[in-house]
């Protein structure tokens, strides 16, 4: 059912139990009727307008890595931020043999294969080979390309948070700095360069699923 017909739907039965005590209860008819004009004139409208909306980000491929990308690399600082423990459970820390590698060097694995380098090369590289109708390899290189550019804005926002808390001496209430240090940007580069075979796995994973989901009613049907 759409959400059109179910706002409608509600209103009617609510209008069948309003009516029944609208004889015994004249007040209470009238502020019912008043606040159904401002649901149907105010709410309503927002309602699904915000519907319409989240309905497109749904199907635009784009957006779902974007919402996606951004949890997975929020959910991590989040925890830290709250409980205020700069480990996350499960996950070692290690004594790297190099400030080039991250001590928290499971995590990084798997967070930056997600953000910002294969976010970026679906959001940014997307849109170019959209933008200019390109295919095949061409298409390729542009993904390529949106996670380059995706990652360096990235780490350049990580360049200015990490030295504008140096100044300002703020700390995260975890410890340390909230932004990553110089040290690890190459290694976040070559890891936002490499994310860009990410979609590709979730794009084939995704395809192997619905193939074989697709199966299971011609087996039940025999």
């Amino acid at each position: 059912m759409y959400f059109e017909e179910a706002c409608e739907e509600l209103y009617k039965r609510v209008d069948l139990r309003i009516n029944e005590f609208s004889k015994l209860y004249p007040k209470i008819s009238n502020s019912y009727s008043y606040s159904k004009e401002i649901t149907k004139n105010l709410i309503y409208p927002r309602a699904q307008k915000i519907y319409s909306i989240s309905k497109r980000i749904a199907r635009d491929k784009r957006a779902q890595w974007f919402v996606a990308g951004s949890i997975i690399y929020g959910l991590p600082a989040l925890y830290r931020y709250i409980t205020k423990n700069p480990n996350l459970p499960y996950f070692p820390i290690i004594e790297p043999p190099s400030k080039m590698i991250p001590s928290n060097l499971a995590e990084k694995l798997i967070v930056n294969s997600v953000f910002p380098g294969a976010t970026s090369s679906v959001v940014i590289g997307e849109t170019i080979a959209k933008r200019r109708k390109l295919s095949g390899v061409k298409k390729h290189l542009s993904r390529f390309s949106g996670s380059f550019i995706g990652t360096g804005l990235w780490i350049g926002f990580q360049c200015l948070g990490h030295y504008t808390c140096e100044i300002l001496k703020y700390e995260w209430p975890s410890g340390g700095n909230p932004f990553e240090g110089p040290s690890v940007y190459p290694f976040n580069i070559l890891m936002g360069l490499f994310a860009t075979i990410t979609p590709y796995v979730v794009d084939y994973v995704k395809s192997e699923i619905e193939r074989k989901l697709t199966r299971f009613p011609e087996k039940e049907s025999k």
